[in-house]
């Protein structure tokens, strides 16, 4: 079930007994362990491909991917910084939004998946499609409670949002072709 998938995930993305230490800066920390991340990601990439050659082009494409994400990422982290919002704060607020997505994403995409393989890829699509659009109306919602002009939220989506919906798309066929 593509809800299964998906309800765990959120459940430990969002998992709200994980706590976060006084202080604890996810972009000075990232910074700090930046190239050590990169290296071993590298490592660990370079073991996949050799380990399942078949999808070793897709985990090329996947890797360009979430480069692209990352540098949306950072570049909205800054747009945050700029606006001086503070990040604990909209982080609260969004994860209340996801949370009600995810609490609708469950009772939305809750069936058995396809057999048929093109089937299943086309509501993965599907599945991905409305996620990524209740996720941009929820950060608009939250964003504009900090003053954050809709324009210019929907113009720096614009470029992220595909890239998203390519990583998750491809990790699920990637996915689909090792376990078949």
């Amino acid at each position: 079930m593509l809800v299964n998938f998906s309800a765990h995930f959120a459940e430990g993305f969002f998992d709200s007994s994980i706590t976060i230490p006084p202080g604890f800066d996810f972009w000075i920390e990232a910074s700090r362990l930046g190239q050590k991340i990169i290296d071993y990601a590298n490592r660990e990439i370079a073991l996949a491909k050799s380990k399942y050659v078949e999808v070793a082009p897709k985990i090329d494409d996947f890797t360009r991917t979430v480069s692209a994400i990352i540098q949306g990422l950072v570049n909205q982290a800054k747009a945050l910084e700029a606006h001086h919002i503070d990040v604990k704060e909209f982080s609260e607020a969004f994860g209340q939004e996801i949370n009600l997505i995810f609490t609708d994403f469950k009772e939305k995409f809750g069936q058995e998946l396809p057999e048929n393989r093109t089937e299943r890829y086309e509501e993965l699509e599907r599945a991905v499609d409305w996620t990524l659009d209740k996720g941009e109306e929820a950060l608009i919602k939250v964003l504009l409670t900090f003053d954050v002009q809709e324009p210019k939220v929907r113009a720096n989506l614009a470029v992220i949002k595909p890239e998203i919906k390519h990583a998750i798309v491809l990790s699920g066929m990637v996915n689909d072709i090792r376990v078949l």
